[in-house]
């Protein structure tokens, strides 16, 4: 028996390749946050996203990633956390088997934390959760076209050997 201490475990992989892990888990500052687990919130968006649509799948990606971006205050990931927490709680105020009812308290909670945390949602942030969307829908045919990069310039040619 050896007196060296056991590493950490490895963190995490997401299924989103474009989400980053740091291995900390996201922290439980309200009522819903504690609801949230990285593995009940994508088993919920694998589920559900064909049911929700592209626009409101959108911004739950949009407060997904502003909650995991260690740019945001704890403040701004603690509203984000309720309202994923919310989302992800199978019966809330209008429980989610409900047809066409069902989903509307969900998309309210996610509209109001979405606009209530709109300094928060960066170009990245907005470019990461469409880039997550574009996995269940395709890409979006309503967004604007993407320009086309710059040709990159050749190499410089190396000098010849001596």
């Amino acid at each position: 028996m050896t007196d060296q201490p056991i590493p950490p475990p490895p963190p995490q992989q997401h299924p989103d390749p474009t989400i980053p892990t740091d291995g900390k888990p996201p922290p439980d500052t309200t009522g819903f946050a504690k609801f949230f687990t990285d593995s009940a919130f994508w088993q919920k968006v694998q589920e559900f996203a064909g049911k929700i649509g592209r626009a409101t799948l959108t911004k739950v990606m949009e407060l997904y990633h502003v909650a995991m971006s260690p740019d945001t205050p704890m403040l701004a990931k603690a509203v984000a956390l309720g309202s994923l927490g919310y989302f992800i709680l199978p019966l809330d105020a209008i429980p989610d088997y409900i047809p066409v009812l069902g989903w509307t308290d969900d998309a309210a909670a996610i509209a109001a934390a979405a606009a209530a945390l709109i300094k928060n949602i960066t170009p990245a942030i907005k470019a990461k959760a469409v880039e997550s969307v574009s996995k269940w829908f395709g890409p979006d045919p309503n967004a604007p076209p993407v320009p086309p990069a710059a040709p990159t310039p050749p190499a410089p040619e190396a000098p010849p050997a001596v």
